[in-house]
């Protein structure tokens, strides 16, 4: 059986920083707001666990759709322990499944939901 080279590979730097071409320019400009929100309510709930978040998908790359697009980002933990509590904390689930999805898709109608995936920046191995 052949593996084929689909989807996405991520390349990280020594830091464990995501290297990305997406560019804050890229995101259209009535959707940087709602991102903002996004990033700093989760910023605000879990401030020195996250070492860093990521925009991802077509509101990163400018392909988003109003009422279609939804908001996809990827919170790297710093360690497992810090991941553990973000995932499993129930402050969270209620956080991310109903009160942040509810206030963003509230205040910006035209976002159809915030997705978060979550990742530990003390297992990223540099890509050469």
């Amino acid at each position: 059986m052949k593996i084929k080279n689909i989807g996405k590979t991520y390349k990280f730097d020594k830091d464990g920083y995501l290297v990305s071409k997406n560019i804050k320019s890229n995101v259209k400009r009535k959707w940087l707001k709602p991102v903002n929100d996004a990033v700093n309510r989760l910023v605000k709930e879990f401030e020195n666990k996250i070492h860093s978040i990521y925009l991802r998908g077509s509101v990163a790359n400018g392909a988003c759709v109003n009422n279609v697009s939804d908001i996809d980002l990827l919170v790297m933990a710093h360690y497992e322990e810090d991941n553990s509590i973000i995932i499993q904390s129930n402050k969270y689930k209620q956080f991310n499944t109903r009160y942040l999805n509810r206030e963003i898709t509230k205040k910006y109608p035209f976002v159809e939901k915030v997705d978060i995936s979550t990742g530990v920046a003390a297992n990223i191995t540099p890509s050469s």
